[in-house]
C-alpha cells in the first residue's frame, strides 16, 4: 500500500484492517475458485480474477477520491456546504485562524 501511484486519500481509506481483510478475502476466493475450476469455462474464471485485480488497482490509483475531498473542503471553506457546523467535523474543515493569516504580514 506504499506504492507511489496510490494517492494519500486512497491510502488512508484502503490501509485499514477491515479493508485489508475484505480485499485479501476477495483475492483468495477469486484465485481459489479460478484454480479449482475444472470446467470448460476455466479461462473465464481466470479472466474474472484478472479483471477484478485490474479494477481494484484502478480504484486505488484513481485521483477521484482526493479530488472529491478537495472539492468538499473548498465548498465548506467557501461557505456553500455547512459541514463545518457538525460537531467533530468542524476541526477537519477549520480554516486558518485570523492570527495565523496575519502573522506573515
Amino acid at each position: 500500500m506504499h506504492a507511489v501511484d496510490v494517492p494519500g486519500v486512497n491510502r488512508m481509506v484502503s490501509d485499514t484492517a477491515p479493508v485489508r481483510f475484505v480485499v485479501a478475502e476477495i483475492i483468495v476466493q477469486l484465485l481459489s475458485t479460478s484454480l479449482a475450476d475444472e470446467s470448460d469455462g476455466r479461462e473465464r474464471s481466470a479472466a474474472l480474477a484478472d479483471r477484478t485485480l485490474a479494477w481494484a488497482a484502478s480504484v486505488l490509483t484513481s485521483p477521484v477520491p482526493g479530488k472529491s475531498v478537495d472539492l468538499v473542503r473548498y465548498a465548506v471553506e467557501a461557505g456553500y456546504l455547512p459541514l463545518n457546523r457538525i460537531p467533530g467535523l468542524s476541526d477537519i474543515f477549520a480554516g486558518p485562524s485570523t492570527e495565523e493569516t496575519h502573522e506573515g504580514e
